[in-house]
């Protein structure tokens, strides 16, 4: 059925959710205070890539912001700059797309 339809699989949907809310939250459009959690690397640059956030119980280490974080960092500079939501959700699918 899922071939029929064409969807993605699973993974890959809720990967392409995870970093678009991610995006959202970081552009300012959800209440969600990412400031207080996220550190930037050292390298300086519009939108930059985040310090993994380290857990020592797999209950942490695979909640919302750590498993993002490792999603968000793996994308190229060339998406993560796109500040529009609806193009950026574009580009990421793509990216995923491609990436299988």
């Amino acid at each position: 059925m899922k071939t029929k339809l064409e969807w993605e699989p699973l993974e890959v949907r809720r990967k392409i959710s995870r970093v678009t809310i991610f995006h959202q939250a970081l552009q300012g459009s959800l209440a969600i205070p990412m400031q207080k959690v996220l550190r930037p690397t050292q390298r300086s640059s519009r939108h930059v890539k985040y310090t993994q956030i380290q857990a020592n119980k797999n209950c942490y280490k695979y909640s919302y912001i750590p498993k993002t974080l490792v999603d968000w960092n793996s994308i190229p500079k060339h998406i993560t700059s796109i500040e529009d939501k609806d193009k950026f959700k574009a580009a990421v699918i793509q990216y995923y797309v491609n990436t299988k």
